[in-house]
């Protein structure tokens, strides 16, 4: 349990893809993550206005603050500013200058595992999502 608690100090994920929070503090408030996973890979989508929904490859920290949000099981959306308002426990560090190796790797990770995660999620798989209009 204590290598536990060392390996892992918050086992609370990013409410938008799921990255553990790296938080060191035992007695925070406030979560981050030092970069995240493209949104897809926990069923965010673009739904185009054909009906088709392809999931999102954005990282949390690209995201615009009109930026339309769809949670997984809801037809209807909010903004990515709403979003924020929502999870106001989360830092979504966009201005980490840190993160950019990560995510360069988890948009790697993406493009070949993330077919599994759209068929889970019945979206579909695009390794561009959002361009793929």
């Amino acid at each position: 349990e204590e290598l536990k608690d060392k390996l892992i100090p918050c086992p609370v994920r990013c409410p938008c893809c799921g990255r553990l929070c790296a938080n060191p503090d035992p007695s925070h408030t406030v979560h981050y993550a030092c970069g995240h996973y493209p949104r897809g890979f926990t069923g965010r989508y673009v739904r185009f206005s054909s009906g088709k929904e392809i999931a999102s490859t954005l990282m949390c920290t690209e995201m615009k603050e009109n930026t339309s949000v769809y949670e997984p099981g809801y037809q209807k959306a909010i903004t990515w500013k709403e979003f924020k308002e929502k999870h106001e426990d989360w830092d979504f560090g966009e201005s980490d200058p840190d993160r950019h190796d990560f995510e360069e790797k988890a948009q790697k990770a993406w493009k070949k595992v993330g077919p599994r995660f759209c068929k889970s999620f019945r979206t579909t798989f695009t390794e561009y999502g959002e361009q793929s209009a």
